[in-house]
């Protein structure tokens, strides 16, 4: 059983990650938090019950990399994977030095995560999965009009709610709430879990910010 903690300061983006988790064959998840500091404590207070940190780069406070670091001042375990939106060659640079287990990214599919974990976790000597392409997601996001896509990035990526959408956009709540309906709707999806996991998935948490039509 590979033993996982979860790090990201978006919480809907963490909870959808260990729900998927949670599914998973012979994968539990221990620990989560959106304080990378907070995280780091019982990180290794708990080194023993971990197998492998799960961690997004960018977050305030302390980045994925120095968390990764103070992991790695007190032994080589938990592993720990980065998880983000893209590589360039500085993450790359700073990633290794960190040294890290392996980066794989946000818009990769559920199955592809888990099975890069997995792999990381038996000792494979992988740094850096290759992006997929996922042309029906990104197909489907060309269908939403360009303030449907920002309505979809701030409730999704930022974790606004409907108000605080409508206060960033300078229009009504209900207007808001009309998008989302007319989102979920054109996408078929359920519920706000499925939203976020779209959003990142698509490319959608890329989007220059404040983009409408």
């Amino acid at each position: 059983m590979t033993r996982v903690y979860c790090v990201d300061d978006h919480e809907l983006i963490l909870d959808g990650l260990c729900s998927d988790l949670a599914k998973a064959e012979d994968f539990v998840v221990v620990g989560q938090s959106t304080d990378p500091k907070q995280a780091l404590e019982e990180i290794l207070d708990r080194r023993d019950e971990i197998d492998v940190v799960i961690t997004d780069i960018d977050m305030p406070h302390m980045s994925g990399f120095d968390l990764c670091e103070e992991i790695k001042r007190h032994g080589a375990l938990p592993r720990v994977v980065y998880l983000t939106y893209h590589v360039s060659d500085e993450i790359r640079y700073k990633a290794l030095r960190s040294k890290m287990d392996g980066i794989t990214f946000k818009s990769a599919s559920t199955d592809s995560i888990i099975s890069f974990i997995d792999e990381v976790c038996k000792g494979e000597n992988i740094i850096v999965r290759a992006l997929p392409t996922h042309v029906k997601l990104i197909q489907q996001s060309n269908e939403l009009t360009a303030t449907e896509r920002t309505v979809t990035r701030l409730l999704a990526c930022e974790g606004l709610t409907n108000s605080e959408a409508a206060e960033r956009l300078h229009r009504s709540k209900d207007t808001v709430e009309t998008h989302r309906k007319n989102i979920m709707s054109k996408l078929g999806l359920k519920n706000t879990v499925e939203l976020v996991h779209f959003a990142i998935r698509s490319g959608i948490c890329n989007l220059n910010p404040d983009t409408t039509d």
